[in-house]
């Protein structure tokens, strides 16, 4: 076995040796939570203990149940004149250099290191930026559970939650309230599929409408499906085959958000890029004011993806190692 250290925790890592290892690795499993080095017999232990001690902090918050993380992913603190700044250290086969990202709707800085670069060398860049950093995370929209007395925006309109003990098994709109029955601890859960539900019922239609009216005019390619999910980087997508995603927090946005969102993947059945040409299609199938929407996503749109859970993905800006 191997010991390693992160942080003041000591964590024990042992080894299981095999003839048809080729290289030396890290291997982490779900069940069981299961950590150990996967070695080729008559190999030394120092090499991998060196690429254990490179992932301490993955390990830990494996260990630990952070499911959050993904491969090449670990959280770090930056320790700066006595002040402790979180981190997400995210390892990149595509970084050409170190750079800091925002994702607001996750609420987190990401520091993208390349795979080969020093972690060393990214602290330092971090360090470097502290003050960025700082503002960044002071500038995070709050996290907005559902929960009971929680304003949630329906189609723009704010809409106050309540727990009815006194009813079973729905939820249903009142007098402007989200009024939800049964047991307080699936509260969250049922207000959540209640709205997915209000969106599957809503935005599919909506843009087939806009769709149809490519067809009519005999431009773009012809619309093969519309899903609606909880997506972690983007309001929506449109694929080669003509199929859109969306995600169904649009159904918070008020009434011209929603169709600048939907007219905005509509046109990518059109251009499948952000060309001049593709503007022009968005603006003709949008209802509003395109630029008033950009404007009120920018503004509104990381808060709007804090509802109903912790962390998302949205992207966010760019500070980058100029050496």
């Amino acid at each position: 076995m191997i010991t390693i250290r992160h942080g003041e925790q000591t964590i024990v890592v042992p080894v299981e040796r095999s003839w048809s290892v080729r290289r030396a690795s890290i291997r982490m499993e779900g069940k069981g939570r299961k950590v150990f080095a996967l070695v080729r017999h008559g190999e030394k232990l120092a090499p991998v203990q060196a690429l254990a001690q490179r992932i301490a902090g993955r390990i830990a918050a494996w260990l630990q149940g952070d499911h959050a993380l993904r491969n090449n992913e670990e959280r770090i603190v930056l320790e700066h004149a006595g002040e402790k700044l979180p981190l997400l250290l995210q390892r990149s086969p595509k970084a050409r250099r170190i750079s800091l990202r925002v994702k607001p709707a996750r609420r987190e800085i990401v520091l993208v290191v390349p795979l080969r670069a020093a972690q060393k060398a990214a602290l330092d860049f971090a360090r470097r930026e502290v003050a960025w950093i700082r503002s960044r995370l002071a500038q995070m929209p709050q996290a907005s559970p559902f929960v009971e007395g929680a304003e949630v925006p329906l189609r723009g309109v704010p809409h106050r939650i309540r727990h009815r003990a006194d009813r079973r098994g729905t939820v249903w709109l009142e007098n402007g309230e989200i009024h939800v029955a049964g047991d307080p601890r699936h509260l969250a859960r049922r207000v959540g599929g209640w709205l997915v539900t209000q969106a599957n019922r809503e935005i599919p239609g909506l843009v087939r409408r806009k769709a149809d009216r490519l067809v009519q005019a005999g431009i773009g390619r012809k619309l093969s499906s519309v899903s609606i999910r909880d997506t972690v980087s983007r309001w929506g997508s449109c694929g080669a085959d003509g199929s859109i995603m969306l995600s169904w927090r649009m159904i918070l946005a008020p009434p011209p958000i929603l169709d600048y969102l939907i007219a905005h993947e509509v046109a990518h059945l059109v251009e499948q890029n952000h060309s001049t040409r593709f503007w022009q299609m968005c603006a003709e199938l949008c209802d509003g004011d395109v630029d008033a929407a950009e404007a009120w996503l920018k503004k509104h749109g990381a808060a709007l993806l804090q509802y109903g859970a912790q962390h998302f993905g949205k992207p966010g800006e760019d500070r980058q190692d100029e050496a």
